[in-house]
């Protein structure tokens, strides 16, 4: 079992159905980090999984440590005429170090789905 994973409740959707994300921490974690959660779109741009605005904000910051948990990230209807492949990405960060790509997260959980 992965320390952390996206786990949604399908893998392709269509207009009207229901989607779902959360994030679930299956081990501990034991150090300092601030927690983003992005919905990825098919031209590879990203939208925060709260709010499906550009603006990337934390989802928590400068956590000391987290025991195992599961959070609800997203819960929508799939909307008409956004067909493609998409992912849903939490990652945990070192506050310290500057983020200029998912993979400076030092635990990144993801989950690609598609929407016909």
């Amino acid at each position: 079992m992965p320390q952390a994973e996206v786990v949604l409740n399908g893998t392709e959707f269509t207009a009207g159905q229901r989607f779902t994300a959360a994030f679930r921490l299956n081990r501990s974690v034991e150090r300092l980090f601030t927690a983003y959660a992005v919905v990825v779109l098919p031209e590879k741009s990203m939208l925060n999984c709260l709010t499906l605005g550009p603006e990337i904000v934390p989802v928590a910051s400068n956590v000391p440590r987290l025991d195992p948990m599961a959070y609800p990230l997203m819960d929508l209807e799939v909307p008409a005429g956004i067909p493609g492949s998409y992912e849903v990405m939490a990652g945990f960060f070192d506050p310290s170090q500057p983020i200029t790509k998912p993979e400076d997260a030092f635990l990144l959980a993801r989950s690609p789905f598609t929407v016909r």
